[in-house]
């Protein structure tokens, strides 16, 4: 690893111990943070998770809201992200196991 600043070069630049956070927090910065604005609800249990998923999802959708509907009822909710605007209202069927890799 380089400790010192390289010599040939008058552009700014940073040591980090970890490129894929230091990239995130750039972009999320020069974005004005974007997730920040973003409403999203996870909806987890025993029971009647698919169906409280899938009837919130048509109350946002119908009352003209931007919504996505994704998680384990069906749509992957990676395949939805580059869609997504900081408007939309996400509406996530997660499992119990899921919830314990969030990170906030």
């Amino acid at each position: 690893a380089q400790d010192a600043s390289p010599a040939d070069t008058s552009i700014p630049w940073a040591q980090v111990t970890d490129a894929r956070l230091a990239l995130a927090l750039i972009a999320a910065a020069l974005h004005r943070d974007p997730s920040r604005r973003m409403r999203v609800v996870g909806i987890t249990g025993t029971n009647g998770k698919t169906t409280a998923t899938t009837l919130l999802g048509r109350v946002f959708k119908k009352a003209g809201k931007p919504v996505v509907v994704a998680g384990n009822i069906g749509t992957a909710f990676i395949s939805q992200i580059e869609y997504l605007t900081p408007e939309h209202i996400v509406i996530l069927e997660i499992s119990s196991f899921q919830l314990e890799g969030i990170r906030t």
